[in-house]
């Protein structure tokens, strides 16, 4: 992908949620959500003494934000979509929640074991000393390493899953092999891509306290959906 195609995308994307404001609304709704949540859990958490409690409380937590997530992903993906046959928001996160979710879950699992790669590390770290060590900056630059490689040459190629899944009205399956094909074509321009958005979002997580999250939520979150679609439809038309 050309340079200038490449800064079409980000480009066509303020333009399309510029447009589109109901964008911005259901995301607040989702924060408020969240928020909601988090008070719930700091309410109960006194009624939570027992480990057996806090991983019920955890499990159902994650299970909520996540379908919580796949229902808005589906919504805001319609809404964002170049294309102007659009389902509606409530329409397509309720058509499209139960594949959104799989594919939450599936990321979150990618995730997971890279965390349980970085566990296996620090524990043969520990198996080898005294005989082998390596200083503390040592320690982490390796762990950063490996958890960079893991993301770039493994979770990076599911990028697109949820916009095929939806954009493309496409089962598990298909999405996956479809972001796959896209992310080996465009592995480059895929790579810069997530490195601009790490970058923002690294820049924007400097704000702390409610207003960074309401940043995050409400304007980084939709502008990411809208970058990671637009880049799948100007992907499409120079095939």
């Amino acid at each position: 992908m050309k340079a200038r195609k490449f800064l079409e995308i980000f480009r066509k994307a303020i333009q399309e949620i510029y447009k589109k404001p109901t964008v911005f609304i259901v995301s607040a709704i989702f924060f408020a959500f969240i928020f909601s949540i988090s008070l719930v859990g700091k309410k109960i958490a006194p009624f939570l003494q027992g480990s057996m409690s806090n991983v019920i409380w955890l499990t159902a937590s994650l299970i909520i934000l996540l379908g919580g997530g796949a229902f808005l992903l589906g919504g805001l993906l319609d809404l964002i979509k170049p294309k102007k046959n659009s389902r509606g928001f409530f329409y397509s996160g309720k058509q499209f929640w139960l594949r959104n979710f799989f594919i939450l879950i599936m990321l979150w699992l990618l995730m997971l074991i890279g965390n349980g790669i970085l566990f296996l590390f620090t524990r043969a770290m520990i198996s080898f000393s005294p005989s082998f060590t390596i200083s503390e900056l040592g320690f982490k630059i390796i762990a950063f390493l490996i958890y960079f490689f893991w993301l770039i040459f493994f979770v990076i190629f599911f990028s697109f899953t949820n916009c095929y899944c939806v954009l493309h009205d496409l089962q598990l399956k298909q999405s996956i092999r479809r972001s796959f094909s896209l992310v080996k074509r465009e592995y480059p321009a895929t790579l810069s891509l997530w490195m601009v958005l790490f970058v923002l979002t690294f820049i924007l997580n400097k704000i702390q306290g409610l207003f960074g999250d309401i940043i995050l939520y409400v304007l980084v979150i939709p502008l990411s959906i809208a970058i990671l679609t637009m880049f799948v439809a100007l992907s499409e038309e120079n095939k």
